[in-house]
């Protein structure tokens, strides 16, 4: 072969190597679609709804939260030229839930990056009665209200409102996305179940240990329901004949049943306070009617105290990030 073939060829394999590179380049980078979705996460004790919520929070967090923060830079910029001078996108994090979680965390005690708190019963839009009863929560906000049918119960009315019901029909507009967790949909509120997009069925999480049993990877696997008929299909426990594919918040295309597995580096139970809602149940303890066990001995009076500044319990949570997590919320 003369040298003009061989140069010919390796022009013809740096070119093909350009086009390989181009296109991966443009894989990595391809645009994100966001939406912005209610889900709601349901599934037996013990399935790892939280912890999948949390994991996903933490991977939202990573991937997607800076596209969001720059689809609304424009909109905070003419909110602080029109009269809301003060108006500010938060520098930490858009992640907020009603149970303690981080997004990081350092085991000497620096670094860590909490979660944002946030209340049910303070998510709402201002009006003349309730706007000094209300949490303002940025544009382009994470939720997770875990265990969700306690503070909107099906049949309940007197802890939904109108205005309530109109902050989630407006959800897509301020570019909300929030998850609701609960073992059961059908006893979540009505107003509810009909503003959810996805109804998300765990079913189960696979563990990855070390010699010294220390969890090393962690994988959910669970399934997506959408539509009009999602509903039917959850409660039937519809299967498609697909195999579980890895988690995208926003893939190009969603059929009605997607098949999920989500897997996660590390121990997510590290990043959250699995017990929080615990407190709910000494909140509305009234008495034992037969000797208490040992592990809980406690009080009306030592409940109350425990909840007293619980951020659901009253308007504000003052303590520190290391207040929480070296406080003993509860007796064991």
């Amino acid at each position: 072969m003369k040298n003009i073939d061989f140069l010919m060829i390796f022009i013809g394999i740096l070119i093909e190597i350009a086009i390989f590179l181009y296109f991966l380049y443009k894989f990595f980078h391809r645009p994100k679609n966001m939406k912005y979705l209610i889900t709601f996460v349901e599934a037996e004790t013990g399935q790892g709804k939280t912890s999948l919520s949390i994991a996903l929070a933490k991977c939202w967090h990573k991937n997607y939260e800076p596209v969001v923060r720059e689809q609304f830079a424009g909109e905070y910029l003419a909110l602080k030229e029109n009269g809301y001078p003060e108006v500010e996108m938060p520098t930490e994090t858009l992640c907020h839930s009603d149970t303690t979680a981080f997004l990081s965390l350092d085991e000497n005690g620096e670094g860590i990056e909490p979660f944002q708190d946030c209340d049910f019963s303070r998510f709402d839009i201002p009006t003349e009665e309730n706007y000094k009863k209300i949490d303002y929560y940025p544009l382009g906000s994470y939720f997770i209200f875990d265990e969700i049918v306690n503070k909107a119960r099906n049949r309940d009315w007197t802890s939904f409102s109108n205005s309530k019901a109109v902050c989630l029909d407006l959800h897509r507009k301020v570019g909300y996305n929030i998850t609701f967790i609960s073992p059961d949909f059908n006893s979540a509120e009505k107003t509810l179940r009909l503003a959810s997009h996805i109804i998300r069925v765990v079913q189960g999480i696979e563990f990855k240990t070390n010699r010294k049993g220390e969890i090393k990877k962690m994988t959910w696997y669970f399934v997506d329901y959408y539509g009009k008929n999602k509903q039917d299909n959850a409660d039937k426990g519809v299967m498609p004949k697909t195999r579980y594919q890895p988690f995208e918040f926003y893939p190009a295309v969603r059929k009605e049943i997607m098949k999920w597995k989500y897997t996660f580096k590390g121990d997510i139970f590290k990043y959250y306070d699995s017990f929080r809602e615990r407190l709910y149940f000494y909140r509305h303890l009234v008495r034992f009617k037969n000797k208490p066990c040992r592990k809980y001995i406690t009080t009306r009076f030592d409940s109350n105290a425990l909840c007293k500044d619980h951020p659901v319990m009253t308007q504000k949570d003052n303590r520190n990030i290391k207040e929480k997590r070296q406080r003993k919320e509860i007796d064991v």
